[in-house]
C-alpha cells in the first residue's frame, strides 16, 4: 500500500540538508541542481517482538507497574526520579517507556517537548486512588535526507515514522508523576493490550519485594 507522507522540515534539519545536497554537488563537480528525494513507500509492518509484562518496583518513585521483561534502567533525583525502557520490536523500531516522578512533572510540560505534534482529547481516569488524565500526542514523520557524522562515519539518510506517545499524569504520595509509552503509530493497534495493561498496573506506596535491576 502506498502511502502519501508529508514533509516537516524544522530549520535545522534542512541545513544540514541543505550542506550535505552542496557536498555531494561539489565533489561531483555538477552544477545541476539534485533531483527531488525519491518519494517513500509504506512497507507493512514486518515480524515484530511478542512482549510478556512483569511487575517491578521502582523505588524512586515510590510505586510498582508493569514492564516488558527485559532490562530497565533508575535514575534517582533529588526529590523522585526517572525509569527508562527501550525495548527492540523489530527492524529498527523500538518501543519506548519513561516514568519520570518528582516536583513540577506534567502532562503540560511533556507538550512543550513535542511542539510538532498532534494532540488528542484529555482522558479522565483514576490512579493511586487518585485522579489521573491521559493524553494522546501523534508525532508526523521526520526525514533527513543527509546525516554528516563528525566521528568519521559516511553520511547517510536519516528516518523517523509517525510516532504515537501515550503519557499518563497521576499523583505518587508527593510526587508529580508523567508516564509515557511511544511506539511507531503503526504498531500501536498491534500492541494496544500491553498499553492497556502497562497504564492499569501503577500501584502507589511501600513496594514489596519484587523484580528490581
Amino acid at each position: 500500500m502506498t502511502m502519501s507522507r508529508s514533509r516537516t522540515w524544522p530549520f535545522g534539519l534542512l541545513a544540514l540538508a541543505l550542506a550535505c545536497a552542496n557536498a555531494e554537488r561539489s565533489q561531483s563537480g555538477d552544477d545541476d541542481p539534485l533531483p527531488p528525494p525519491t518519494p517513500r513507500v509504506e512497507a507493512p509492518p514486518g515480524p515484530t517482538a511478542a512482549l510478556t509484562l512483569r511487575a517491578v518496583s521502582f523505588a524512586e518513585g515510590a510505586m510498582q507497574l508493569e514492564l516488558v521483561d527485559a532490562p530497565h534502567d533508575t535514575h534517582a533525583w533529588d526529590q523522585g526520579g526517572v525509569l527508562s525502557q527501550t525495548v527492540a520490536l523489530g527492524d529498527a523500531d523500538v518501543l519506548r517507556i519513561l516514568v519520570r516522578a518528582g516536583e513540577g512533572e506534567s502532562l503540560a510540560s511533556l507538550r512543550r517537548e513535542h511542539p510538532r505534534a498532534a494532540e488528542a482529547d484529555l482522558k479522565p481516569g483514576r490512579v493511586c486512588d487518585g485522579v489521573a488524565r491521559r493524553l494522546e500526542l501523534r508525532e508526523p514523520e521526520e526525514i533527513i535526507e543527509c546525516i554528516e557524522y563528525a566521528d568519521g562515519r559516511p553520511s547517510a539518510p536519516g528516518y523517523t515514522p509517525p510516532m504515537t506517545i501515550v503519557a499518563q499524569e497521576f499523583r505518587s504520595g508527593p510526587l508529580d508523576v508523567v508516564a509515557t509509552w511511544e511506539l511507531p503509530t503503526a504498531l500501536r493497534e498491534r500492541y494496544r493490550d500491553e498499553e492497556a495493561r502497562f497504564f492499569a498496573s501503577f500501584r502507589c506506596g511501600a513496594a514489596p519485594a519484587l523484580a528490581v535491576e
